[in-house]
């Protein structure tokens, strides 16, 4: 029987990448968590940049660590918005989890730790959602007096909860989503190649997440990870195309059966289908965010090649209808808030980013075929990847710490593989 025994390094590595978890991921409790958090969050963000540091393999610098540089630079220094309301909690984490992708892209020591880490997260998450399900008092008595300080959490809470729409142990049910189709790639990429043994354990795991996700009722979070699945799956079996295609037509049809099943022996996944088809017949589909588009689409059309000022839209909003919101259009806000010449360098650094896992995952996959470890890392970066992107169309994730730092996590392993097969 093989002991465990860790390293100095691997419990540096482990330290700091749960210093940079933990704020991701306990949205709406940084109050509870941090003393005196003005301080405590930089410099825990800061510790953790510096302890991993030195784990980066090479002081070659590409045009993918440029990139970054001037994200940052447009966040922090583009008339942000934030700085002369001393709000600075945004810009740190920003700039931290873009420092860290520029650091993880050139090591492999992170990987399948954060990959562990985001399991973890992911099967908690489910457990506190199912808890929800079955125990009220844990609800009222816990969940609800955990977040009654954060915004208006307590009554969004509370409405959602009596629609039959669980939160976990989260401030709504959209960060629950997140933190759940976060967890939930990890089971996929385990089963689709083949990776761990406990496969039975994989499926019941995956099951849970996949219940829960239902639970939460945000629908476009279901949809998305769904068809991010399936682009992962297509482009890790791009050198078996027949192949691929039955398995994908299994896996839908799989899907459907399954969603049949639930909405027979679960009531709130029945709600969650009849909530979606009251949607589609509504005026309102979109649940009233047209609105916040057409006044970022406003405000870009003043200041097209400027915009307004990093996180400017919600200041400006709140100003004139009384709630400081974002657009939930990724893209649009960009325009609006940094118009044109700013939001160039984010565009490239998502399509580049995306671009450079798909190579890395099809040269894996034609030349290292039983290489599985690293397919199931591609796998799941490609899966955050679409994720991410699509959510860019109806949320916020650059702007949420619980999906920033995984999404940058997954392009950084796709370009440390990518970085790699260019340099063979």
């Amino acid at each position: 029987m093989k002991r465990l025994v860790l390293k100095i390094s691997d419990i540096e590595v482990i330290f700091a990448l749960i210093l940079l978890s933990v704020y991701a991921f306990t949205t709406g409790l940084a109050s509870s968590i941090y003393i005196y958090k003005r301080v405590t969050i930089p410099v825990s963000f800061a510790l953790a940049n510096i302890l991993l540091l030195r784990f980066r393999n090479t002081k070659k610098v590409t045009y993918m660590d440029i990139l970054p540089l001037l994200l940052m630079m447009t966040i922090a220094f583009w008339n942000n918005q934030n700085i002369p309301r001393k709000a600075y909690e945004s810009l740190y984490f920003m700039v931290s989890y873009f420092s860290f992708y520029m650091i993880m892209s050139h090591t492999v020591r992170c990987q399948n730790i954060l990959l562990k880490i985001f399991y973890v997260v992911g099967m908690f998450y489910a457990v506190t959602t199912v808890i929800t399900i079955v125990s009220p008092a844990f609800f009222y008595n816990i969940v609800v007096p955990a977040f009654k300080d954060y915004g208006e959490s307590s009554t969004t809470l509370a409405l959602n909860y009596t629609h039959g729409f669980y939160p976990g142990l989260t401030p709504n049910v959209g960060t629950d989503a997140i933190y759940l189709v976060i967890g939930m790639g990890v089971p996929i990429a385990y089963l689709v190649t083949g990776l761990k043994k406990g496969k039975s354990l994989s499926i019941l795991f995956l099951m849970l997440l996949f219940v829960a996700l239902l639970a939460t009722g945000k629908r476009a979070h279901s949809a998305f990870s769904f068809f991010a699945a399936l682009v992962a799956y297509y482009f890790m079996n791009c050198d078996k195309p027949m192949k691929r295609t039955f398995k994908i037509l299994f896996m839908l049809t799989a899907v459907v059966a399954l969603l049949m099943i639930l909405i027979n022996v679960f009531p709130f996944a029945s709600r969650i289908v009849e909530v979606w088809i009251e949607k589609i017949g509504s005026d309102n589909f979109d649940t009233g965010r047209s609105v916040l588009r057409v006044a970022a689409a406003d405000l870009f059309s003043q200041h097209p090649l400027l915009g307004i000022g990093w996180d400017g839209f919600m200041y400006q909003y709140g100003a004139t209808f009384g709630t400081q919101i974002n657009v939930h259009f990724v893209f649009l806000q960009l325009l609006c808030e940094v118009g044109i010449l700013g939001s160039i360098p984010f565009f490239l650094f998502f399509t580049l980013s995306l671009w450079h896992t798909i190579a890395a995952m099809k040269k894996i996959a034609i030349n290292v075929s039983n290489n599985r470890i690293v397919k199931a890392l591609l796998f799941y970066s490609i899966f955050i990847e679409i994720f991410f992107l699509l959510y860019c169309m109806t949320g916020n994730p650059l702007y949420d710490a619980s999906m920033l730092f995984p999404y940058l996590s997954s392009c950084a392993i796709g370009e440390y593989y990518y970085r790699i097969q260019r340099e063979r």
